[in-house]
């Protein structure tokens, strides 16, 4: 079992907390707009105002404000944060550091969610108690934003904390599903893990990320432990991940191979 945790540990670790895996092109049939309308809605307070190009986008029929901004533009205001009362930003990677030039402060923002909007990984920054707008500061994180502050120093235990004060009667959301596995990952406690990715996988099979990481998990504790039914289930959540992004089936073969020869495993001729 030590080999296993290990193999995970290092597969994990490898995707930043077990889910920044990077990704060039996702098919059109997948783009989850409403899936993330949703989850902002139930992991954000209802006084967030969320600013940047992604704003309109990510506030559909959910009931969280926009405010419409475009980082990088020739003349820079310098008083936007102050002036607003901005408590979020929806942001790429280029946006991010368009934003960060302007405004150095927000490089200490904290990463609060992630959604995938068509080809573009968007991230969801908390900057409420960054600037000097007495609105914004006035902001009251919700648990799960106080688990993500938390998760930033490691303090897994006070994260598990909060989010179980947030699952309390409440329908559990992707984004609180991701931070579990997190958590778990922090705590080493594998077997939790493992049954957290297998529901996950479950409840959003469109979801390539998902399904990526429960087939790693399965195939590298099967190949681990010698146990085939692992290995079977590993291999038919890559096959699910590549039927949902065609794209990344090299990078999916290539992981395998990988595993397989850290494992110790001879590695198949393929096709």
């Amino acid at each position: 079992m030590v080999l296993s945790v290990l193999i995970v540990v290092l597969l994990l670790s490898a995707t930043a907390n077990g889910f920044r895996i990077r990704r060039t092109h996702i098919l059109e049939r997948n783009y989850n707009i409403a899936e993330a309308n949703s989850d902002l809605k139930n992991i954000l307070g209802p006084d967030a105002v969320i600013a940047g190009p992604y704003a309109s986008v990510l506030t559909i029929n959910n009931r969280l404000r926009p405010f419409l901004y475009f980082f990088g533009g020739v003349d820079t205001d310098s008083t936007l944060f102050d002036r607003y009362p901005i408590t979020h930003l929806a942001v790429d990677e280029s946006n991010l550091a368009l934003a960060e030039q302007s405004y150095p402060a927000i490089d200490s923002a904290t990463v609060v969610a992630k959604y995938w909007i068509r080809d573009y990984e968007v991230q969801i920054l908390y900057v409420a108690d960054l600037f000097n707008n007495e609105q914004a500061r006035k902001y009251e994180p919700t648990p799960y934003e106080r688990a993500m502050f938390y998760m930033k120093t490691h303090n897994y235990d006070s994260a598990m904390a909060e989010v179980t004060r947030r699952l309390a009667g409440r329908r559990e959301t992707k984004s609180v599903g991701k931070l579990l596995a997190d958590i778990y990952i922090g705590k080493q406690q594998y077997d939790k893990l493992l049954a957290l990715m297998t529901q996950m996988a479950r409840t959003y099979p469109t979801d390539f990320h998902i399904l990526l990481v429960a087939g790693q998990m399965y195939t590298s504790l099967g190949l681990a432990n010698s146990n085939q039914m692992m290995v079977n289930e590993g291999n038919r959540l890559l096959d699910a991940a590549v039927k949902v992004n065609r794209y990344k089936s090299t990078y999916i073969n290539q992981w395998a191979l990988a595993i397989r020869r850290q494992a110790g495993q001879t590695v198949p001729s393929t096709p």
